[in-house]
């Protein structure tokens, strides 16, 4: 029965995406035996860490695709994670409500913060490596600073759960979405918001800046009440708030975006299992990715998480198969 399921899946995605241009796999795809994955990349030292629900967090390499090196089982049950603007420390949300501080060289964990009283879903350096925010289920953004681990500051203006923080890379705005079906914009020096951005008609997922702050990239997933799909990804003007794009193709939630280092190419991937890339300027869409063609995976195995080399010629995605995988973004 499984076998036949299986095949009856995979005719269907054909079906559904008869002409669309295919993403390469660009090396065999690494398991590293967990699902929900989060990623974060680090473009100093060519290394990226997988944090997930129900395995701990793992250093891997990108050049050789392999895992170096596992963190305890204290660093289960990661929601976001992020790797200091230095490369040297590694931050973790959990589902406990609490924010770990790693030491990337050693994997000892050097700190534990306690402030928020939902699961942390996000968290992200600050340019300066002097702060990290971090966005919970309890509403709120949370200001820390790293010098002397204490809160300075607590924004609470969403509605709802803050699913994604990003800081500008200046170091002056943080973004964040929320279930409340907004992206917020701080002056974080001023502590103050600066704009709301609500073209959104469902919960906002992830949200990203460009490398030179002009742009911010969002995808969304559906409206937690009506239960009805947005399921896009949507470009922004930071100055004026405006939508430049929208992209549309996804079959289910927008789970994770990702932008290349040069800003040419946007990555998004979706619980529908796939991966898609765009380019940014146009909005044209480069090619799909989909796991199920290789292996026959089903409609199960969400695609939850993307990031991109430091080069931007690779694209990672993680899946609820627990496989991570590497495509070539080297396509115009």
């Amino acid at each position: 029965m499984s076998g036949g399921c299986g095949c009856i899946l995979i005719v269907v995605r054909y079906l559904l995406y008869p002409d669309l241009p295919r993403l390469q796999l660009a090396a065999p795809a690494l398991d590293v035996q967990s699902d929900n994955i989060s990623i974060a990349s680090d473009p100093k030292t060519l290394r990226f860490v997988g944090g997930s629900h129900h395995a701990p967090l793992q250093i891997i390499d990108w050049n050789t695709k392999k895992i170096l090196r596992p963190f305890d089982d204290s660093s289960k049950n990661a929601w976001g994670v992020a790797i200091s603007p230095d490369g040297k420390t590694l931050a973790s949300g959990h589902r406990d409500s609490t924010i770990k501080l790693w030491d990337m060289g050693s994997g000892k964990q050097l700190s534990v913060f306690k402030g928020h009283s939902g699961e942390v879903r996000s968290v992200s350096f600050s340019p300066d490596n002097n702060f990290l925010a971090s966005g919970s289920s309890d509403k709120k953004i949370k200001i820390w600073r790293l010098t002397d681990q204490k809160l300075v500051h607590t924004f609470e203006d969403h509605l709802d759960t803050v699913t994604s923080v990003t800081f500008s890379h200046d170091g002056n705005l943080l973004a964040s979405g929320s279930d409340d079906k907004t992206i917020k914009i701080w002056n974080v020096k001023q502590k103050k918001l600066i704009n709301t951005l609500k073209d959104h008609s469902a919960q906002v997922l992830s949200v990203v800046f460009s490398f030179d702050d002009r742009l911010l990239v969002s995808g969304s997933g559906e409206d937690a009440y009506t239960k009805e799909h947005e399921d896009s990804v949507k470009v922004w003007n930071i100055r004026t708030g405006d939508v430049l794009h929208t992209f549309t193709g996804h079959l289910n939630w927008v789970w994770n975006v990702a932008i290349s280092p040069n800003g040419e190419k946007i990555a998004s991937c979706s619980y529908d299992s796939g991966v898609r890339l765009w380019h940014t300027n146009t909005g044209q869409l480069i090619g799909v990715g989909r796991g199920d063609y290789e292996i026959g995976h089903d409609d199960a195995k969400k695609c939850n998480s993307v990031a991109f080399n430091h080069d931007g010629n690779i694209l990672v995605s993680s899946s609820d198969d627990g496989r991570l995988r590497f495509w070539n973004a080297n396509v115009k």
